[in-house]
């Protein structure tokens, strides 16, 4: 195993963690971080040697961002706010975010939901990331930004979800 295969293989966890965090699902988890891992070592001519994690982060978030986009819908009826993402196809995501026994904790993870999609995506990535647990050093490395940056992105964020609830 060379030094490439080794980084996407050390990486395994952080992608597990971002995925599981993105769709609440472990098995799809799983299968989208073994995707992300067999597109990085399909394509290692394309990275540039820089930041492996913040490319295979990226491989990972354009595969829920593919999948979520073939699996969901939006439902019509209601204001913005009530609109909520609903499961079409392949993915579970909608089971775990919606809990049809406690309605008022539903409507809660809704609005959370509705305010993580609302927020720029730097801003959205770097919250997410916070929010598994990731410190302020493994999220520069991750993005690749100045630790400043990666401070701000969260803080704006958090703002902007604490307004949006």
């Amino acid at each position: 195993m060379d030094q490439f295969e080794q980084g996407v293989w050390a990486s395994r966890r952080l992608l597990k963690n971002y995925a599981l965090k993105n769709i609440g699902h472990a098995d799809d988890a799983d299968d989208l971080v073994s995707q992300t891992m067999v597109n990085a070592l399909a394509n290692r001519k394309r990275f540039d040697g820089r930041n492996l994690e913040g490319w295979l982060m990226t491989i990972l978030k354009n595969l829920i961002r593919d999948r979520f986009n073939k699996g969901y819908r939006k439902q019509k009826g209601g204001g913005p706010r009530l609109q909520r993402l609903t499961y079409t196809g392949e993915l579970d995501y909608a089971d775990h975010i919606v809990a049809p026994e406690n309605p008022e904790r539903a409507m809660i993870l809704a609005e959370a939901w509705d305010a993580l999609l609302d927020l720029p995506d730097a801003q959205a990535d770097a919250v997410v990331l916070a929010g598994i647990g990731c410190t302020y050093q493994e999220m520069q490395e991750i993005t690749g930004v100045a630790m400043g940056t990666v401070k701000s992105r969260v803080h704006r964020a958090r703002e902007a979800l604490a307004g949006a609830l």
